[in-house]
């Protein structure tokens, strides 16, 4: 029964996995979005490599990018590997970082580097979250934001999955044009 629960826990992960990889190819805008899925899904194992070619090294995403109210630059993962580079490699500790709650989605992160940031900052921020994620057509979505260094990622988690603590809640619409 042990291995049976074990197992249950990995199904359920790898489906919350494939979510968001659905997810994100609903919002795909570019071939070239769709191929950083495809090379995504290639590097987990997946799907296999298309052709001989060698792998080369990615170049750097091109996220999605605001400006706030005090200049700040807000931006937004469009797949699970942007969203972890964004998370882990791009962001600075004192960061903000959002996600829609519970909800396959984009990470978002206003890189204030531990700068004040205003409330309408925060909701447009909140705003853009709940905008790149599962729930884009519903309204009051569950936001959560915490600074980039409470955000975890496991060992061993699949691209885009990540733990957090200490967070706020806000409840948006979802929006991009307020910014």
């Amino acid at each position: 029964e042990h291995t049976l629960v074990a197992l249950t826990k990995k199904d359920e992960e790898e489906l919350k996995y494939f979510d968001s990889v659905l997810d994100s190819i609903t919002r795909c805008e570019s071939l070239s979005e769709i191929a950083e899925i495809r090379e995504e899904l290639s590097l987990a194992g997946y799907i296999k490599q298309s052709g001989t070619r060698k792998k080369k090294a990615s170049a750097v995403p091109q996220f999605k990018e605001y400006k706030s109210g005090e200049g700040y630059k807000i931006l937004v993962g469009k797949n699970n590997r942007q969203n972890d580079y964004l998370t882990t490699a791009l962001a600075a500790k004192n960061d903000l970082w959002f996600h829609a709650k519970n909800i396959p989605g984009s990470h978002v992160i206003v890189m204030c580097r531990g700068g004040e940031v205003s409330e309408e900052t925060i909701m447009n921020a909140a705003a853009l979250a709940a905008a790149n994620s599962k729930a884009a057509d519903s309204s009051q979505v569950p936001v959560d934001y915490t600074p980039v260094k409470f955000v975890k990622k496991p060992n061993g988690a699949k691209p885009g999955m990540v733990i957090y603590t200490t967070n706020k809640t806000l409840f948006v619409n979802p929006t991009e044009e307020s910014i």
